[in-house]
């Protein structure tokens, strides 16, 4: 049995441990895991195992879960509210708002977007079978807030925790329509419109209209096999990306389509069945189940972590547009958007060939990147003088939560934000525009070599795990300014054609999609690329600073990263 006589830590580790129990079995009991008194299950969840014997005690339970809220009232009492935050609460188990601390990467994020910066704006166009009204579209969006705990979030400061994460106290979403169909400049504004972090919510969506009639609708007939689509409808939604990242951006986009569907039918917001609030992600991964004793930071990426001077390919560029930048420099600071779109022969094409020459797509991704500012910035014939491009890779850290965590997610990938910014050093002929094809296959496949001993070196969760937290204690330095010496960003988030749930799939088609991110001057690249698969094509947008890049140099480099993606 339990000891009850207890030291004050120890009481407070015991209460702590309880109420971490207590909430993860009911929040399983509750979504009818039926497993849930299986001791293997419960063995999976953390300290649950050192009260088996208690938590498969009906009679026990109940005093259980009344310790629950004792052992809440119990640490805020003691003044240790940053564990009292960071519990599992169950909708119905405490009479507050969830709420947990911001973890590293949640906070990196966060102390960006008060910079002005890290707003992701997505577009989405989808076509259905049926029209759908702006009152199911708002009552879809309330069930997607009802489902993820994140969306319902504010960020506030804590006396003892520092910045949280906490419920709103009732279920809003911000959603309206616009009498429009130009929806690169509708993301361009809504990335200038910032959320207040206090207030929430800290996501929104809007509905591009082509007409005024009562249904939101445009004929496309769009066909695909034996489907017809008769409606399109243009989505653009915002988010902190504190909240999410892109992965679970295709995630929450597939629940939103799956709740129109059912609103049809009746459904509403109050029959949705929340999902846990899951704690931040670095604060789940197991680094040293990952972590091999080698250290290969240095052999990726010499010197450049430090960002103590700028690189050359920077100084270089600088020099050679310095006129562009100082006249566009006066201009209010705005992020603007390219799409290069290959079509199904040209992406089909690009695939083969990185196969054919043992590369991923997103080392010749990176590769054509590189090649493209490097033609924008020098002029020389010869590849035998090379230049460092320090760049960040965007890397889905969802790979290292432990499977028992996934558990409670039903099928959802882990929530919130994931990506981390991995610096890799890229050694690139100084050339000019466009570099022979055997070279240009030969750095891809460099790429591809450097991005995978990353992966087996630990590379990327040391940087989670050392570099992002390092950062955090200097928060407080005042913005460095002018560009980021890591001057291409480089983000590729696979295929999408499966976004829309299956169950859906024969009524909604997702035909196009564009990404833009709140890229300006001061600490960011010149060049941010997201790259997605969608209908059997390779969709790239290119973002930039209006006030230090014109429209016709970004122009250029499109053409150039469009001719390596098709020509090679």
């Amino acid at each position: 049995m339990l000891q009850w006589q207890l030291r004050r830590n120890d009481k407070f580790a015991f209460y702590q441990e309880l109420a971490v129990a207590v909430g993860r079995i009911h929040t399983l009991k509750s979504e009818n895991v039926h497993t849930v008194w299986s001791k293997q299950v419960i063995m999976n969840y953390g300290p649950l195992y050192k009260y088996y014997e208690l938590l498969t005690d009906s009679q026990v339970y109940a005093k259980m879960k009344r310790l629950h809220l004792m052992s809440l009232s119990f640490i805020r009492k003691t003044g240790h509210g940053h564990y009292h935050t960071d519990l599992y609460c169950a909708p119905g188990m405490a009479n507050e708002p969830l709420s947990r601390p911001l973890g590293a990467l949640e906070l990196m994020y966060h102390r960006s977007f008060l910079k002005g910066k890290d707003m992701l704006t997505q577009m989405m166009h989808v076509e259905s079978r049926l029209p759908i009204t702006s009152f199911q579209i708002k009552e879809a969006l309330k069930c997607l807030s009802a489902r993820h705990p994140l969306l319902r979030m504010t960020i506030q400061e804590d006396k003892y925790s520092g910045l949280c994460f906490r419920e709103m106290k009732s279920l809003e979403v911000d959603f309206r329509t616009v009498d429009t169909d130009d929806w690169i400049t509708v993301m361009e504004e809504e990335e200038m419109n910032r959320f207040d972090p206090d207030r929430g919510p800290l996501w929104r969506c809007k509905l591009l209209r082509y007409t005024s009639a009562g249904y939101l609708q445009h004929p496309s007939w769009h066909a695909l096999g034996e489907r017809v689509m008769k409606y399109n409808f243009v989505f653009v939604f915002c988010w902190h990306h504190g909240l999410v990242d892109g992965t679970y951006i295709q995630w929450l986009f597939g629940d939103f389509i799956m709740y129109i569907d059912k609103v049809r039918s009746g459904f509403n917001y109050r029959s949705v069945k929340s999902l846990p609030l899951m704690p931040s992600i670095d604060t789940v991964i197991e680094y040293s189940q990952y972590i091999n004793g080698r250290n290969n930071t240095e052999k990726i990426s010499p010197s450049i972590l430090s960002e103590e001077a700028p690189s050359t390919i920077l100084r270089d560029y600088t020099l050679r547009y310095a006129s562009e930048i100082g006249q566009l420099s006066s201009k209010i600071q705005k992020p603007k958007d390219l799409i290069i779109q290959l079509d199904e022969n040209d992406t089909l094409s690009f695939f083969q060939k990185c196969k054919e020459n043992d590369a991923t797509i997103s080392g010749a991704l990176i590769s054509a990147c590189c090649a493209s500012l490097v033609g924008l910035v020098y002029q020389s014939e010869t590849n035998s003088i090379k230049v460092d491009i320090p760049v960040e890779l965007m890397v889905d850290m969802r790979r290292y939560v432990p499977d028992r965590f996934l558990l409670e997610l039903q099928g959802a990938p882990y929530p919130g934000v994931a990506s981390l910014h991995v610096p890799l050093l890229i050694k690139f002929p100084m050339s000019k525009h466009p570099i022979d094809k055997d070279n240009f296959w030969k750095l891809s496949k460099e790429c591809t070599s450097q991005i995978k001993e990353a992966t087996i070196s630990g590379y990327f969760l040391r940087i989670l795990k050392d570099e992002v937290r390092d950062s955090l204690k200097h928060h407080s330095n005042p913005l460095t300014t002018g560009k980021s010496p890591f001057v291409l960003c480089i983000s590729n988030v696979g295929k999408l054609d499966a976004v829309i749930h299956e169950e859906q799939a024969a009524d909604y088609l997702l035909t196009d999609i564009c990404a833009l991110n709140s890229i300006l001057v001061d600490d960011m690249p010149i060049f941010f690329t997201l790259s997605e698969t969608l209908c059997g094509r390779l969709i790239t947008g290119i973002c930039y600073c209006a006030n230090y890049t014109s429209a016709g140099t970004a122009e250029e480099f499109r053409t150039n990263l469009r001719w390596y993606l098709t020509q090679m």
